[in-house]
């Protein structure tokens, strides 16, 4: 039996248009933060949820709650 080959399904040119209509936020976590950091992890496994989804979940409803979103 043949090893088949992986084919790349990266398509630069899409990606390229894919991140012009993103917008990044970076968070970085120092040391004294890795227990605030850890309770993120701790919260995502038990939603079962990704560290970003997590994050702009809890960003929108700040942002609700604070009445900047309706």
């Amino acid at each position: 039996m043949a090893d088949k080959e992986k084919k790349s399904t990266y398509n630069y040119e899409s990606q390229k248009k894919y991140n012009e209509n993103s917008k990044i936020i970076s968070l970085k976590f120092i040391g004294k933060e890795k227990p605030f950091y850890d309770e993120i992890e701790k919260a995502c496994v038990t939603l079962e949820m990704s560290k970003q989804g997590f994050i702009k979940m809890a960003i929108r409803e700040k942002l609700e709650r604070d009445g900047f979103i309706k």
